[in-house]
């Protein structure tokens, strides 16, 4: 299960350029946090803590570890994911993109507004902002009420 603070986790000093590099997810587990990188190459590293500051802490720790053993070895750590536009062309089947057309004009949004946020709210619930209804729009009620 997924839980996310919305207080900002301090990191320590020496630490903070790798975090800044890495993009991390933390969750709850049986008592415990648990921080984890999004990256294939990194996910048996990870770092457990009471707090998120103290797994969050204790995964770029371990991060730190893995990049002296690699470069022991002579081999770089993978590179960070690269900057994102922000611009995504999907293709969806019919049915979804009226279903997701119809539930945009019952809330009296752009279907790229209603889209942005229903991702939003799937995968960030916590930072999922409810978007503005467009001006002028007045959202429709089920049965043209």
């Amino acid at each position: 299960m997924n839980l996310h603070e919305r207080e900002p986790v301090e990191i320590r000093e020496e630490h903070r350029d790798l975090a800044r590099q890495y993009a991390m997810v933390l969750e709850r587990e049986d008592g415990c946090w648990i921080a984890r990188t999004g990256l294939a190459e990194f996910r048996y590293t990870v770092g457990a803590g009471e707090t998120p500051a103290a797994a969050v802490d204790a995964l770029v720790e371990s991060l730190a570890l893995e990049a002296a053993v690699r470069q022991q070895e002579g081999t770089d750590l993978p590179a960070p994911a690269a900057d994102y536009s922000g611009q995504v062309n999907a293709r969806l089947p019919k049915s979804l993109h009226q279903a997701l057309a119809q539930r945009a004009d019952l809330e009296g949004l752009s279907v790229n507004a209603t889209l942005v946020y229903l991702l939003a709210q799937a995968l960030t619930p916590e930072r999922a902002e409810r978007p503005r209804r467009r001006r002028g729009v007045a959202p429709t009620r089920p049965g043209g009420r």
